[in-house]
């Protein structure tokens, strides 16, 4: 949650740099199409460490394969997203 945190306050200061500098059609062309990636990327793993929760306090045995693979395929889409995000935010770096 912390890095989901201090995600929305750099992109707050962000914006508003970047829309004093040039305009906020500008700075919005810069973050939102790598931005939505990104946010699913953090929900995914936000709902992994919801999941191992569940886990821990249910401990149901007989899912466990089940959740296991449910939880490596999460972080698998959500690395994989995360490096696409990534992508798209260097081809669209300012600098």
């Amino acid at each position: 949650m912390i890095q989901v945190y201090l995600n929305v306050l750099n992109l707050g200061l962000f914006i508003l740099f970047e829309a004093q500098k040039t305009n906020m059609i500008v700075a919005l062309k810069y973050i939102v199409f790598h931005g939505l990636i990104e946010l699913y990327a953090f929900y995914l793993g936000l709902s992994i460490v919801i999941t191992l929760f569940k886990y821990v306090i249910n401990r149901k045995s007989s899912k466990s394969t089940k959740i296991v693979r449910s939880i490596v395929m999460k972080f698998c889409i959500g690395i994989v997203l995360l490096g696409f995000a990534a992508f798209i935010e260097y081809l669209t770096n300012p600098a």
